[in-house]
């Protein structure tokens, strides 16, 4: 059941999310109308707090400034966020090896997630050595790993994943 209502929501969530700008200002002109038409008429413990003109009119004022506040701050996120991608790519215009950085950043938060699955310790950085080996292509960096007589079991559950890296600067986990 729950699947089959997941399955609806997922089909639904573009057409809402298409409809919500509209679905929203309808929603406040509907609530403004209610302030006034209705107003008059919603009592509270006795009391009819929206039954004069100025008390309406107060209420609908503090209504639409709260939602041009909100409207206000989505809009400001959305400009902050749009500069910030602007200034990533202008960044990665003048140092194109910042591309490579962030994937094997990405790639290291992998690694350490699935660690985090796999080992199922509190500790997982710590529950494993972790060695760093530099050197040029071919220069002997694996064979000297293999040849330590540890067992690197990670390693090569990674390898037999058969799992590639899109980057060319990518480690042997």
């Amino acid at each position: 059941m729950w699947k089959f209502i997941v399955g609806i929501v997922r089909r639904l969530k573009p057409t809402v999310v298409a409809a919500l700008p509209i679905l929203l200002f309808t929603t406040f002109i509907l609530l403004n109308v209610a302030i006034w038409w209705a107003g008059p008429w919603l009592e509270v413990a006795g009391y009819k707090p929206l039954e004069s003109i100025m008390a309406r009119v107060v209420a609908s004022s503090l209504f639409t400034l709260g939602c041009l506040a909100v409207w206000g701050i989505w809009q400001w996120r959305k400009l902050q966020a749009f500069k910030s991608e602007q200034k990533r790519e202008e960044q990665l215009r003048q140092d194109p090896i910042k591309v490579y950085e962030q994937r094997q950043e990405v790639e290291l938060n992998q690694v350490m997630l699935n660690m985090k699955q796999s080992l199922n310790k509190h500790n997982y950085l710590y529950a494993l050595p972790w060695y760093l080996v530099l050197g040029l292509e071919n220069a002997g960096k694996t064979s000297l790993i293999n040849r330590s007589g540890q067992n690197f079991v990670f390693s090569s559950v990674m390898r037999a994943s058969g799992q590639k890296s899109e980057n060319p600067y990518s480690f042997d986990w």
